[in-house]
């Protein structure tokens, strides 16, 4: 502290502090060019501007130590911040990543999804054309059970006339045997009344086999009455047959001819 400065150090000193230097020709003393490089005339003045000089110092050195410490927080957040920008970026490049992932699924899903429509809308016709067979089908269905409700009646008509053609049948069956039975009997009194005057010649006999003819070719050209109603004969199959009958009549008519002739003789 005791060592007197050069005039060099003191103007270096002031330029560093920015001192102010009181210029040769300024008058008063409080007066001081700012670039004068000229040092104080007295120790006095030298020794408080050495003070002010050191105390500038101190407090420069206390700064560039407080500055020092700043900046080593500066570097500490610096690095924190470098560590955060890093994992930032990291963050960013995953975040990239899983982005190109994403939309690759999404596109994926689209397309999934414009398949789902199509099928959907294919499916969708096809449900319309069910149900436009299904419309046409209970159409049908409506039409066959009209139809069917018809051919039942049908049925049903048809039914009731067999029956009442089979209760006629039966009927005319038993008429048929009754006229088979008569005509049977017609015909035993015919073969005994034609034996009878084969054997003897009675006229009654000959009488009672012209009635029995009678009856029979009667019983064959007869029609048989039904329920109130004419059918036809059932004997119309019969009629070779009561024909024969007739004729074989006409042949004893006339071999009673013959022998009535020989038995006037």
């Amino acid at each position: 502290m005791g060592r007197k400065l050069s005039q060099k150090q003191l103007a270096v000193l002031a330029g560093l502090t920015g001192a102010r230097w009181k210029p040769k020709s300024a008058e008063k003393e409080n007066l001081v060019h700012p670039n004068s490089l000229t040092p104080p005339r007295t120790a006095t003045r030298a020794k408080t501007y050495t003070a002010a000089l050191e105390k500038t110092i101190n407090d420069q050195k206390t700064r560039i130590l407080s500055l020092e410490a700043s900046n080593s927080t500066l570097e500490a957040q610096n690095t924190g911040l470098n560590h955060e920008l890093d994992d930032a970026h990291s963050l960013i490049h995953s975040l990239e990543e899983s982005h190109a992932t994403t939309t690759a699924h999404l596109s994926t899903l689209e397309n999934e999804l414009s398949i789902a429509n199509n099928t959907i809308s294919e499916q969708n016709t096809i449900i319309k054309q069910k149900d436009q067979r299904i419309n046409r089908l209970v159409r049908d269905k409506c039409v066959l059970s009209s139809r069917l409700a018809c051919v039942k009646q049908e049925l049903l008509q048809a039914v009731l006339s067999a029956e009442e053609s089979r209760m006629q049948s039966k009927k005319l069956s038993k008429d048929t045997a009754n006229h088979i039975e008569s005509l049977l009997l017609s015909v035993s009194r015919l073969a005994a009344a034609v034996s009878a005057q084969r054997s003897t010649g009675d006229s009654n006999a000959r009488n009672t086999s012209q009635k029995c003819g009678a009856e029979i070719a009667s019983a064959a050209s007869s029609k048989v009455e039904v329920d109130g109603n004419e059918g036809a004969n059932p004997w119309h199959l019969r009629k070779p047959a009561a024909r024969s009958l007739a004729s074989d009549h006409s042949y004893l008519a006339s071999d009673r001819s013959l022998v009535s002739q020989s038995s006037a003789r």
